[in-house]
């Protein structure tokens, strides 16, 4: 027995092309549920240069884990980057010590000369230190407590993250041609 077609070979290409707009379709849903987590994040984050360098990298799909993955950071790039592990984690009490281009030179009838290791001993046990160009009494610093807010984001906004991806993965089968009842999102949140 055969069968007789109109427009199979349209079908073939439509079912072809999905794997590869499912996979973007996931992508995008997870940078929506990502940008949630992430906005939470600055809004916790007490460092404004800090907050401002949190976004979201791009969504991953792991096929052999068959898991979808996005990343919310912070840009190394972007200014007072570094100190967002201090803020997440804080620091213990430690000593500051002088880069080996901020120690202090001499100009003597030779020329401008580095300080040698006598002159610097003898100016650290008199209790000197050089910071920013100045000299002043050795520093100790107490450490920073630690002020979380990434984790705490994730904590908080995990549902409403959840909710973003659905919204985003039924509103792109909808736009598909995929009409029916979005399984992602219950009655209670329409």
């Amino acid at each position: 027995m055969s069968v007789k077609t109109k427009g199979f070979d349209e079908f073939e290409a439509f079912c072809g092309a999905f794997p590869n707009k499912l996979g973007a379709m996931l992508r995008g849903g997870m940078r929506a549920g990502g940008q949630v987590i992430a906005d939470e994040a600055k809004a916790r984050c007490v460092d404004d240069e800090v907050a401002a360098a949190i976004g979201v990298g791009s969504a991953r799909i792991n096929k052999s884990e068959q898991s979808v993955s996005v990343r919310i950071r912070v840009d190394p790039k972007k200014k007072g980057a570094f100190k967002a592990r201090w803020i997440e984690h804080g620091t213990l009490p430690h000593f500051i010590s002088v880069k080996e281009e901020d120690k202090p030179t001499a100009t003597t009838r030779h020329g401008t000369r580095a300080w040698s290791i006598g002159q610097i001993n003898r100016s650290l046990r008199r209790g000197s230190l050089l910071i920013d160009g100045r000299f002043a009494e050795a520093v100790h610093h107490p450490g920073a407590q630690e002020k979380p807010y990434l984790r705490p984001a994730l904590d908080a906004a995990q549902g409403e993250a959840i909710a973003a991806v659905a919204q985003y993965v039924g509103d792109r089968l909808t736009k598909a041609g995929f009409d029916g009842p979005n399984p992602f999102v219950s009655e209670d949140d329409e």
